[in-house]
Protein backbone atom coordinates (compact mmCIF):
# COMPACT_ATOMS: atom_id res chain seq x y z
CA UNK A 1 0.00 0.00 0.00
CA UNK A 2 2.73 2.52 0.71
CA UNK A 3 4.08 2.22 -3.03
CA UNK A 4 0.77 3.14 -4.59
CA UNK A 5 0.55 6.05 -2.13
CA UNK A 6 4.25 7.22 -3.19
CA UNK A 7 2.69 6.64 -6.86
CA UNK A 8 -0.08 8.47 -5.51
CA UNK A 9 1.64 11.49 -3.82
CA UNK A 10 4.14 11.82 -6.27
CA UNK A 11 0.85 12.10 -9.26
CA UNK A 12 0.35 15.03 -7.14
CA UNK A 13 3.48 16.78 -6.81
CA UNK A 14 4.47 16.53 -10.67
CA UNK A 15 1.49 17.75 -12.12
CA UNK A 16 0.80 20.54 -9.60
CA UNK A 17 -2.57 18.98 -8.04
CA UNK A 18 -4.01 17.90 -5.04
CA UNK A 19 -6.61 14.86 -5.69
CA UNK A 20 -9.18 13.27 -3.89
CA UNK A 21 -11.09 9.82 -4.58
CA UNK A 22 -14.44 9.06 -4.54
CA UNK A 23 -15.08 8.37 -8.09
CA UNK A 24 -18.24 9.30 -9.66
CA UNK A 25 -18.79 9.71 -13.67
CA UNK A 26 -19.51 13.80 -13.37
CA UNK A 27 -20.48 15.02 -17.33
CA UNK A 28 -22.28 17.64 -15.30
CA UNK A 29 -22.05 20.39 -12.79
CA UNK A 30 -20.24 20.04 -8.91
CA UNK A 31 -23.66 19.70 -7.68
CA UNK A 32 -24.54 16.53 -9.96
CA UNK A 33 -21.28 15.39 -8.65
CA UNK A 34 -22.14 15.52 -5.24
CA UNK A 35 -25.40 13.30 -6.04
CA UNK A 36 -23.24 10.89 -7.72
CA UNK A 37 -20.75 10.64 -4.75
CA UNK A 38 -23.22 10.53 -1.92
CA UNK A 39 -24.93 7.43 -3.98
CA UNK A 40 -21.56 5.69 -5.34
CA UNK A 41 -20.50 5.70 -1.81
CA UNK A 42 -21.58 7.77 1.59
CA UNK A 43 -22.60 11.01 3.08
CA UNK A 44 -18.91 10.92 4.66
CA UNK A 45 -17.71 10.89 0.66
CA UNK A 46 -20.25 13.54 -0.51
CA UNK A 47 -18.95 16.15 2.23
CA UNK A 48 -15.45 15.51 2.15
CA UNK A 49 -15.66 16.25 -1.51
CA UNK A 50 -17.74 19.33 -1.34
CA UNK A 51 -15.17 20.47 1.54
CA UNK A 52 -12.52 20.01 -1.32
CA UNK A 53 -14.55 21.86 -3.60
CA UNK A 54 -15.45 24.97 -1.68
CA UNK A 55 -11.60 26.31 -0.02
CA UNK A 56 -10.74 28.95 -1.30
CA UNK A 57 -8.33 29.53 -3.57
CA UNK A 58 -5.01 30.71 -1.52
CA UNK A 59 -6.01 28.00 0.95
CA UNK A 60 -3.10 26.10 2.35
CA UNK A 61 -2.86 22.66 2.47
CA UNK A 62 -0.40 19.57 3.64
CA UNK A 63 0.23 16.39 2.18
CA UNK A 64 2.71 13.35 3.72
CA UNK A 65 4.75 11.45 1.69
CA UNK A 66 5.56 7.98 2.65
CA UNK A 67 8.85 9.05 3.75
CA UNK A 68 7.49 10.86 6.22
CA UNK A 69 8.02 14.04 4.63
CA UNK A 70 5.40 17.01 4.28
CA UNK A 71 5.26 19.69 1.00
CA UNK A 72 2.94 22.60 2.18
CA UNK A 73 0.76 23.93 -0.27
CA UNK A 74 -1.34 26.81 -2.22
CA UNK A 75 -5.02 25.94 -3.82
CA UNK A 76 -4.76 27.55 -6.80
CA UNK A 77 -7.56 26.80 -9.13
CA UNK A 78 -11.06 25.72 -9.33
CA UNK A 79 -12.44 22.22 -8.58
CA UNK A 80 -12.60 19.98 -11.41
CA UNK A 81 -13.25 15.81 -11.87
CA UNK A 82 -10.25 14.34 -13.89
CA UNK A 83 -11.70 11.58 -15.78
CA UNK A 84 -7.94 10.14 -17.16
CA UNK A 85 -6.74 6.93 -17.17
CA UNK A 86 -3.97 8.03 -14.95
CA UNK A 87 -6.40 9.81 -12.59
CA UNK A 88 -8.37 6.33 -12.27
CA UNK A 89 -5.53 4.50 -11.41
CA UNK A 90 -4.23 6.40 -8.81
CA UNK A 91 -7.53 7.45 -7.34
CA UNK A 92 -6.84 11.11 -8.28
CA UNK A 93 -10.45 12.26 -9.58
CA UNK A 94 -11.39 15.21 -7.65
CA UNK A 95 -8.34 17.77 -8.16
CA UNK A 96 -7.54 21.31 -7.91
CA UNK A 97 -4.65 23.13 -9.22
CA UNK A 98 -2.31 23.77 -6.46
CA UNK A 99 1.41 25.84 -5.93
CA UNK A 100 3.42 23.05 -4.48
CA UNK A 101 6.37 24.66 -2.42
CA UNK A 102 9.73 23.28 -3.47
CA UNK A 103 11.06 22.85 -0.06
CA UNK A 104 10.32 19.52 1.97
CA UNK A 105 9.46 20.00 5.67
CA UNK A 106 10.39 17.18 8.41
CA UNK A 107 7.73 16.70 11.12
CA UNK A 108 9.46 18.95 13.22
CA UNK A 109 9.26 22.12 11.14
CA UNK A 110 5.24 21.83 10.80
Amino acid sequence: MAERHTEQVDHCLNNGIAALGWEADNDGTSEDALRRIERAHSRNGRMTVERFMSASEGSLVWTLHTDGTYRLGEIAGAWSYDDSAKAHEFDCVQVRTVKWAEKDFDVSEV
